[in-house]
């Protein structure tokens, strides 16, 4: 490409401008804009062969339909005989070219074209893939530039396509123009009308001023009879600021003819000397590249101060990321066990005070495992044991509780039996959210592996360099937390059905509730005898008064019996004075006299009675009542207990039990382990030893970069 050559005499900011670009193409560096050119054009228009004439090398695959079906990222880098990328290369005079992932180094450009035309043939397929192709070329007569080609747009849908080829490809396009850093070249064919440019419709929605657009204007030699290109080149209703270049691209009888792209260079200005002699200055290949270095070189030198921030963040980057690596040890066989020792105290030290408490700051502001544990012990569980316990107590399903623990029993007193019944019940419930806790607790002590691995830099770098220790560190930790799991699990259980096994009202609260709610419910029975009382407190002057009677329940003879009849024999004699049992058996016989049954000291429930009015026992609606207001308060005694409890039993036989227990059982397990067996887990990952060799190469240019920038803009841009 001798022709280019026509700036060898670079000012500063051409000289800065070739080291950026150098730097884009070497490393690839992701998250930092770097000014580019990004070719777009309709498909068949000439972008293909515009690109290789760019290059000056035929390195595209050419054809019919979609034949770029990925983007290509071309970094083209200038290499004098003398540079030093030749003898790393070992290419001495010819040009040539690398792919990226790819060893080969290409001096044969064909070769060039079949592996990339392979590589969209595996990702792509039959469509498109967003997926970059990166590429650099070398050469000594070369320009640097940094070009994207782009898959073609499409205008007609062509048989075998996906159906939303366009759009994928429109899309796609979009996205690459869109960066503000952006040189966009945009290729036109003279011999189709502007109205249905469909590569300008697309770059105007991006850039409707045109003030990033170059236009270059193809098959200006294949327009029909009687038609030029005057207008176009003069920009007449046209919106690109940065210019409109016509070049001459090699027909397909050229190209059958073997027509070199320096023939096609010589012929060009030939054909625009004699059609277009106005604009034979500004058109053809060399000025378009010509052009396209001085916007690039004006466009590094105005965004320079961002540029070189960008660069130093990127090495900063880089130099992190070789800290994480490590430095490469060669550790001898006599150093490995206590290499291992130190991994297991650095890890251990650090991890316990992840679980436990003491690291406050930690890689990107996350939340320390024990931070974690506590919002489930104190947000999580709390919010997980507000159950309704009253949800199933209706006075209906009380009663019929009551009446099932009553069975047969006179219903003088309530049996307590449906009370514990649904408190039993109530409180099994909590074990299924207490078991919940302690497997999330379980889950975070795991991850505390990583949030270790990520915040302790040794462990980091130690892991990273020797991936079998992590393995074996994370296998022994899993396997003693799946131990204390289990017991941790297993105790929570029990202490769930202890509390369920017996229910107490010996708690002070609960028996202070007791009292408070049976007084409630007298109080209120007390309201209502004594209206009853009031209303009949004077007897009527019709009536006739009667005797006199001590206060008690008196019993008919029917009543007795009754009970003689389905009372087993003795069973007076089991309740009553034996005297009293034969006075009442003589009754029932009809030997005895009625005066008997009105004496109080001889009626079967004159104790209960005197007892009752002491303190009077509540009736069946009254201990439906009650119970359904005592549920709810036992079981708020109940739920604190365990809000209290869990925590405290899943801390001491988890936390507790693997803080105590990491550091023993890791220098157990891994300190005793043979001189074979220590080989094996320090031996390095290539893929680490490659990535630190890769990021050593990068730093080592970037600082380089860097410094050679300072020390020309120190001196003069011009």
């Amino acid at each position: 490409m001798a022709e280019t050559k026509f700036c060898a005499d670079m000012s500063g900011v051409a000289e800065v401008y070739n080291l950026i670009i150098n730097a884009a193409t070497r490393f690839n560096m992701k998250g930092t804009s770097l000014p580019r050119i990004v070719v777009v054009g309709t498909e068949s228009t000439g972008k293909t062969s515009l690109i290789n004439r760019i290059v000056n090398k035929d390195f595209l695959p050419s054809g019919t339909g979609i034949v770029t079906r990925m983007p290509i990222k071309i970094g083209l880098v200038r290499t004098p005989l003398d540079d030093p990328r030749r003898k790393e290369s070992k290419v001495k005079r010819d040009d040539w070219a690398e792919i990226e992932h790819d060893s080969k180094i290409y001096t044969d450009f064909n070769e060039v074209s079949d592996r990339l035309r392979e590589i969209m043939n595996q990702q792509a397929g039959a469509g498109v893939s967003n997926t970059p192709i990166v590429v650099h070329v070398y050469s000594e007569s070369a320009l640097n530039l940094s070009l994207v080609d782009l898959p073609g747009l499409v205008i007609n849908q062509i048989a075998g396509q996906e159906k939303n080829i366009p759009e994928q490809i429109e899309r796609m396009v979009t996205s690459y123009i869109s960066d503000p850093n952006t040189i966009i070249l945009c290729v036109l064919p003279a011999n189709v009308p502007p109205s249905n440019w469909k590569a300008r419709n697309v770059v105007d929605k991006v850039d409707p001023s045109g003030e990033r657009t170059l236009a270059a204007l193809t098959q200006i030699d294949a327009m029909v009879d009687g038609t030029n290109a005057n207008d176009a080149l003069s920009g007449k209703d046209l919106k690109f600021k940065l210019g409109i270049i016509g070049v001459c691209n090699r027909s397909q009888r050229q190209l059958d003819n073997g027509i070199s792209i320096d023939q096609t260079a010589r012929l060009e200005q030939d054909y625009f000397s004699q059609n277009y002699p106005d604009f034979s200055n500004t058109c053809g290949i060399k000025y378009l590249i010509k052009r396209m270095n001085e916007l690039l070189v004006k466009k590094i030198k105005a965004d320079l101060p961002r540029l070189m921030t960008a660069f130093q963040n990127d090495l900063k980057k880089i130099e992190r990321q070789l800290i994480d690596l490590g430095v490469r040890e060669d550790i001898t066989p006599e150093n490995r066990s206590k290499k291992m020792f130190e991994i297991i105290s650095d890890f251990s030290k650090e991890y316990e005070k992840l679980i436990q408490g003491g690291r406050a700051v930690l890689y990107n502001d996350e939340e320390a495992p024990c931070k974690k544990i506590s919002d489930i012990f104190y947000v999580d569980f709390e919010r997980e044991l507000e159950i309704d316990h009253t949800k199933n107590l209706t006075p209906d399903r009380v009663k019929r509780w009551i009446d099932n623990a009553i069975g047969l029993t006179p219903k003088i007193l309530c049996s307590s039996a449906p009370f514990i019944e649904v408190c039993k019940t109530e409180t099994q419930r909590y074990c299924d959210p207490s078991v919940e806790c302690v497997v999330r607790v379980h889950i975070e002590l795991l991850d505390g592996i990583d949030t270790c691995t990520r915040n302790v830099r040794n462990v980091r770098s130690a892991f990273q360099m020797y991936p079998q220790i992590e393995k074996r560190f994370r296998e022994i930790i899993t396997e003693l937390l799946s131990d204390y799991f289990e017991e941790s699990k297993d105790l929570i259980e029990v202490y769930i059905e202890s509390l369920a096994s017996h229910i107490s009202g010996a708690h002070p609260m609960f028996a202070n509730a007791i009292d408070v709610e049976s007084k409630k419910i007298r109080d209120g029975r007390t309201v209502k005898l004594g209206n009853f009382e009031k209303s009949s407190d004077k007897p009527s002057t019709n009536q006739t008064q009667p005797a006199k009677q001590a206060p008690g329940w008196t019993i008919s003879r029917k009543q007795i019996t009754s009970i003689s009849q389905e009372s087993e024999p003795g069973m007076l004699e089991e309740v009553l004075p034996h005297d009293q049992s034969n006075r009442i058996m003589n009754k029932i016989n009809g030997n005895e006299s009625n005066e008997v049954f009105s004496d109080p000291k001889n009626n079967l429930y004159h104790g209960a009675e005197q007892r009752r009015n002491e303190q009077p026992e509540l009736m069946f609606d009254e201990t439906t009542s009650l119970i359904m207001s005592l549920v709810p308060k036992y079981m708020s005694i109940v739920r604190r207990n365990v809000l209290d409890t869990v925590p405290v039993l899943i801390v001491s036989s988890m936390n507790r039990k693997l803080e105590k227990k990491l550091a023993p059982t890791l220098n157990q397990r891994l300190g005793s382990l043979s001189v074979a067996e220590l080989e094996e887990l320090f031996r390095e990952e290539e893929k680490i030893a490659t990535m630190r060799q890769q990021l050593e190469s990068q730093r080592k240019e970037l600082d380089t970069m860097i410094n050679s920038i300072k020390a020309i803009s120190s001196k003069n841009l011009d």
